[in-house]
């Protein structure tokens, strides 16, 4: 017999037979533990509920409220009720970024103010040094929404020592809400390519949010799409996808770079569709030409 064997028979010569009173005590005991755990469980799962379900209202009411009163606040001058505890915080700081989000200018920048004055960005920062990824990542981009500059810095960090591509994706989208300068860009675009998996439309997202950024500071793009993008293969998809944001931007200025991109890809299907796309959304006045000669291209997906 081998080695195994021999422990197996050891430990079967071992075993001692219970008898039947013990075996009965052992089971009503486990029978008990399992019914005591399945009623914990229970009780944990209902309180659980409970408390969830009253935060839910708490934050409803607390949200419409907040709504009402920054409006009034906003055209009228009235007074906004100082946030009590965690719930309104989180109410009174989502109606700040909708609002923000929403409305430019003076309207937008008052809601900003609103949050840094009543404790809503000392409580987000707060949030991002929680022990938990997915409750900083949360709150980073909250605070990229609310344009708090001087987090920046510890967000780069942030991004650098993450492994999680989710995370480096989501954080970087909240980087893309903060950018002040065009070098900045390479910090963004340098994060994502990190990410194997992540989106093209996702990537669309934070060029928007790029150009809406430098289309209020009246900065220019151009020169950093011709110097960065154009004709380098690497970077192709994020300058189609640079191309497609500009269309759902409808920025009719960029006409000119598209149309370069145009005639540079003629032979890179993908990038012809979304060029032809982006002129179609930003009223190019030469698109006529353009469609006439894509609708009869050999490839189905331009003709579609």
């Amino acid at each position: 017999m081998d080695a195994t064997g021999g422990d197996i028979g050891l430990i079967l010569e071992r075993i001692r037979l219970l008898d039947p009173q013990t075996v009965r005590t052992i089971l009503i005991w486990a029978i008990l533990i399992l019914l005591s755990a399945d009623l914990l469980l229970f009780l944990i799962t209902l309180v659980h509920r409970v408390v969830v379900d009253y935060r839910d209202r708490r934050y409803r009411r607390a949200y419409e409220k907040f709504t009402d009163q920054l409006i009034m606040a906003m055209y009228y001058g009235e007074a906004i009720d100082r946030p009590k505890g965690s719930v309104e915080l989180e109410a009174l700081g989502d109606v700040c970024i909708e609002i923000s989000r929403k409305f430019k200018g003076e309207e937008g920048e008052f809601a900003r103010k609103i949050a840094r004055d009543y404790g809503v960005v000392d409580y987000y920062v707060k949030k991002t040094k929680s022990f938990f990824l997915a409750t900083r990542v949360v709150y980073y981009e909250k605070l990229g929404y609310l344009k708090i500059f001087p987090i920046k810095k510890e967000l780069e960090v942030e991004i650098e020592r993450t492994e999680a591509e989710w995370a480096i994706a989501r954080m970087s989208y909240a980087y893309s809400l903060l950018i002040e300068r065009v070098e900045e860009i390479d910090v963004v675009l340098h994060n994502l390519s990190r990410c194997s998996s992540v989106s093209f439309k996702f990537i669309e997202f934070v060029w928007y949010n790029i150009i809406a950024i430098f289309r209020e500071r009246f900065f220019e793009l151009d020169e950093y799409i011709r110097a960065y993008l154009i004709s380098d293969s690497e970077k192709a998809i994020f300058l189609r996808a640079f191309i497609e944001a500009v269309g759902s931007y409808k920025l009719l200025e960029a006409s000119e770079l598209i149309m370069k991109v145009y005639e540079e890809y003629r032979d890179d299907t993908l990038m012809r569709i979304s060029c032809v796309r982006a002129l179609g959304n930003i009223g190019y006045g030469g698109f006529c030409q353009i469609f006439e000669e894509n609708i009869k291209h050999e490839d189905w997906r331009v003709r579609a």
